[in-house]
């Protein structure tokens, strides 16, 4: 079920206040000032909740970024969904 869609961190921040998530997907947009990794560690530092990242590409740079953050999952576009529910029953079942 999904719980809602946050176009930006203040979206996701009063998503999170009214109703935490146990799971969160989220795409890295680089470029933008908040990127989705961004919003994640700013997520991260009041919520414990497993996070999916989605990215154009997997690489060292995206990771070390998200160090420190709640990041469970990494999943690359073009999106394969049978990869993307595999993180998903990892996540919920770690």
């Amino acid at each position: 079920m999904i719980g809602g869609i946050a176009h930006n961190y203040q979206q996701a921040l009063d998503f999170f206040r009214k109703s935490p998530p146990n799971l969160i997907i989220c795409d890295f947009i680089e470029g933008k000032q908040w990127d989705g990794i961004a919003i994640v560690k700013k997520i991260s530092e009041h919520y414990l909740i497993p996070v999916i990242l989605i990215a154009e590409e997997a690489n060292t740079i995206i990771l070390e970024k998200a160090r420190g953050t709640t990041l469970v999952g990494f999943v690359t576009k073009p999106l394969p969904l049978r990869q993307l529910e595999i993180n998903i029953e990892l996540a919920l079942n770690a």
